[in-house]
């Protein structure tokens, strides 16, 4: 919804606007959150197992495999728009992709190399792309997962089909790839996904194939590999996605056919809890989980029989779900630094990019006919400049406006600013942080001014961001 919960124009008190603002935003577990805008990153047929990464700027990168060349492919927006590179093209290369960025911004990818059943990994720096062979022993190379180290050093999972099948791990040392076999006791582990810690420490999830299917859960310790059965009801572990939390806590989507639910497994200190987060179709349905900065799950999911991209995420409200677009298979989700969703995946023109802003105010709802302010830098990662008039010459011009702030779910977070003229002649000045002079979290704010005769209000929202 935009605004239509909203009803007339007249003037607001600033509960009544906090009350619509939540009902826009907010709204049911059906209303949209976000407007989508989308882009076509390139129109081959056949893209697929695209990896989305945003740098330190929140520009996008994507790697992927095109079908019809068996060639692995990158891509990223610049300042003129999408610039796509062919990475690799020596054989039936590029499939179960995964793209990771340095802190210099440069990509790492890794993927399989189907014509030598072989673990490949891709490196850009400022001389150009490098491509080795990180594990060639064997069937190895599908389902891949890759995270960096604070060095910048590689290290990837994938599944192994001989040898006992299994889970593989590998990291580049100081003398070259080595490589580890995880859950080797017969079982097939497809759909991994790996995170690092603030340690270092390799976390894994992915999929064990028994007599039936299992979600298992492994983190290296000094001692070695320690390995937990997640779920083990209802076919679970189906194109698991994991991330870790601001304490190292794992939380894991997965698809689970019986029931058709996209759930999310998440750790705590008293142990492993589940719920439903959504509802996919059939067993094509992918996951890809993302945290924001606040530690709450988004979850970008397939429903594969309606061919349509979803997103689900959860607030103190509960779960809300929105149909993103048409097409939506080999998706990957990325968060931004103010907390909004970005995904890559397959749909209508190829290799698609969508990207999210929250659903606003309505323009009458930030300017009634009796005040008007400016907030600037918008968004905003220091302290921001507020400045405000009366532009009818209605009650209050020439006098005083009070300023208080909130967050998305309508939560006071600070009061800054009081006694702000109305002509227009001065500015204040607010530091991003609470009333407990706390720094805000990044993400989404309002700011809603009423004069000082506290019958008229105006609202400005305000991106914040790390």
């Amino acid at each position: 919804m935009r605004g239509e919960a909203f009803a007339g124009k007249g003037r607001l008190c600033v509960m009544r606007v906090v009350l619509a603002l939540l009902i826009g935003v907010l709204g049911s577990n059906t209303s949209r959150a976000f407007e989508w805008h989308f882009e076509v990153v390139d129109g081959t047929w056949g893209v697929s197992y695209s990896s989305l990464a945003l740098d330190r700027e929140n520009r996008p990168h994507i790697s992927y495999f095109v079908a019809g060349t068996r060639d692995l492919k990158y891509a990223w927006r610049g300042d003129a728009g999408w610039i796509v590179e062919t990475v690799d093209t020596e054989g039936d290369v590029g499939s179960y992709g995964s793209l990771a960025l340095d802190e210099a911004g440069y990509p790492h990818i890794s993927y399989h190399d189907g014509d030598n059943s072989d673990l490949k990994y891709a490196n850009k720096d400022s001389s150009g792309w490098h491509i080795e062979v990180a594990v060639s022993d064997g069937w190895v190379g599908e389902f891949t997962s890759i995270a960096l180290t604070d060095a910048g050093t590689p290290c990837i999972s994938c599944t192994r089909l001989n040898a006992g099948h299994g889970l593989e791990y590998a990291y580049r040392s100081e003398s070259g790839w080595r490589h580890e076999t995880i859950d080797s006791l017969e079982n097939f582990c497809p759909y991994t996904s790996l995170a690092l810690d603030d340690e270092g420490r390799a976390h894994l999830s992915y999929m064990a194939v028994t007599n039936s299917t299992e979600l298992r859960y492994a983190v290296r310790s000094e001692s070695g590999w320690v390995v937990t059965t997640v779920d083990s009801t209802g076919l679970p572990g189906h194109h698991s996605s994991l991330a870790l939390d601001r304490l190292g806590f794992p939380h894991i989507s997965h698809f689970s056919p019986s029931g058709s639910r996209v759930e999310l497994a998440s750790r705590d200190s008293s142990g492993w809890h589940t719920e439903t987060a959504g509802y996919g179709q059939a067993y094509d349905t992918y996951s890809s989980l993302c945290l924001d900065a606040d530690d709450r799950p988004y979850i970008g999911y397939y429903r594969d029989r309606a061919c349509v991209l979803m997103l689900s995420f959860k607030d103190e409200s509960g779960w809300h779900t929105e149909t993103v677009d048409d097409g939506g298979s080999y998706l990957s989700l990325a968060l931004d630094d103010a907390g909004a969703p970005r995904l890559s995946y397959m749909g209508a023109g190829g290799l698609r990019y969508a990207y999210a802003e929250p659903v606003g105010v309505p323009e009458w709802a930030r300017r009634d006919g009796t005040l008007v302010f400016r907030v600037c830098p918008n968004p905003a990662r220091s302290t921001i400049s507020v400045q405000c008039h009366s532009d009818g010459g209605l009650h209050g011009a020439g006098g005083c406006a009070y300023l208080k702030v909130f967050d998305c779910l309508g939560r006071l977070v600070a009061a800054p600013l009081n006694d702000m003229r109305l002509d227009g002649t001065g500015a204040s000045r607010w530091d991003l942080t609470t009333c407990r002079g706390d720094r805000v979290q990044s993400g989404v704010y309002f700011l809603i001014l009423q004069d000082d005769a506290g019958q008229s209000a105006a609202l400005e929202r305000l991106v914040v961001l790390e």
